[in-house]
C-alpha cells in the first residue's frame, strides 16, 4: 500500500480532528488485509513532500501528527 499523501480533511471538510484522521488512515490501511490473503506481511510506504530546499512541507508535520502514539492510542480507543 502506498500512502501519497497524510490524510488531513482540514478546514471545509467533515474533519479536522487529528485523531479522527489518524483512524481513517488506519482503518484504510487495515483494509488492505483480506481473509485467505496468502501472506500475513503487508507494506505501507509513506510519500513525503519536502519543499525546494529539503525544508519541511505540510505533509511533514500531517504524517508526524498521524503518526503521533498518543494520537494513533485516542484513534484505536474512539469507543472507550
Amino acid at each position: 500500500m502506498i500512502l501519497f499523501s497524510p490524510l488531513y480533511v482540514g478546514v471545509g471538510g467533515t474533519s479536522g480532528d487529528p485523531v479522527s484522521d489518524a483512524s481513517t488512515e488506519m482503518q484504510a490501511i487495515g483494509r488492505v488485509f483480506r481473509p485467505g490473503q496468502p501472506k500475513a506481511k503487508v507494506n505501507v510506504y509513506r510519500i513525503e513532500l519536502l519543499g525546494p530546499d529539503g525544508e519541511e512541507a505540510l505533509d511533514t508535520h500531517l504524517i508526524r501528527r498521524n503518526t503521533d502514539e498518543e494520537t494513533i492510542l485516542m484513534a484505536v480507543n474512539a469507543d472507550d
